[in-house]
């Protein structure tokens, strides 16, 4: 039976939506389907031996039953780059870029340039604190923590406790347009949209300023026009 129809009839059952990945794991536990699981394994750990011969790391964490938690990598040219630029560390996550659907956590730093320049990848089952805080173990063993400043996450309260486990002391700053976002939502209907844009420019202003002087005139220009 294909695993979209076995999916559909979990669904169906249960009345519940059902990742196709979580039928995946269960198939991996059962021993079903494992051929290709097999397969997908072995390409795996050849694609990590081979990034790790070219003195890159890789790494696939499994729970006790043996089923998949993750698997993250990174290259020696991402090390580099990590290693060179280490104060900012910015956190995200992407969607359905692999057959199973797992989420992609990727570790980025600012170069020399302020761009974003991705040093480390890593698929995970589920976006839970003991899966984040290992593969943000591994990350942390590929260069010299002590040098990261502050590390930027868009809002998730998993993403900053494994976070704040692993990386105990470094400020976490929570993405600039998931805030504007909420104080958006907060701000309509309750003020004029006049209001609100001064509100949202003050706070793009507060975020770009290098004068901490003219930080707290916009604050106090938020309070003042704000009940």
């Amino acid at each position: 039976m294909k695993t979209s129809e076995q999916r559909k009839i979990l669904e169906e059952r249960h009345s519940v939506p059902i990742m196709r990945h979580s039928i995946y794991n269960l198939q991996q536990k059962m021993g079903v389907g494992r051929v290709n699981g097999d397969k997908d394994d072995v390409k795996c750990e050849a694609i990590i031996r081979d990034i790790m011969a070219d003195h890159g790391y890789g790494e696939v964490g499994r729970d006790e039953e043996g089923g998949f938690q993750y698997c993250c990598f990174t290259t020696t040219l991402m090390k580099g780059m990590l290693q060179a630029y280490p104060e900012t560390i910015i956190m995200d996550f992407t969607y359905k870029r692999n057959q199973y659907l797992y989420p992609c956590m990727i570790i980025m730093i600012l170069d020399g340039e302020g761009q974003g320049q991705p040093v480390f990848h890593a698929f995970v089952a589920r976006e839970d604190k003991t899966i984040l805080e290992n593969c943000l173990c591994v990350f942390a063993q590929q260069y010299d923590t002590t040098n990261t400043r502050c590390c930027v996450v868009e809002k998730d309260m998993a993403e900053i406790a494994a976070i704040g486990a692993v990386f105990p002391g470094v400020p976490v700053l929570l993405c600039h347009f998931h805030i504007s976002q909420a104080v958006e939502r907060y701000l309509k209907g309750k003020v004029s949209k006049a209001v609100a844009d001064i509100v949202l420019d003050s706070f793009m202003n507060q975020m770009t300023t290098e004068s901490d002087d003219e930080f707290l005139e916009l604050k106090r220009k938020i309070l003042e026009i704000i009940p």
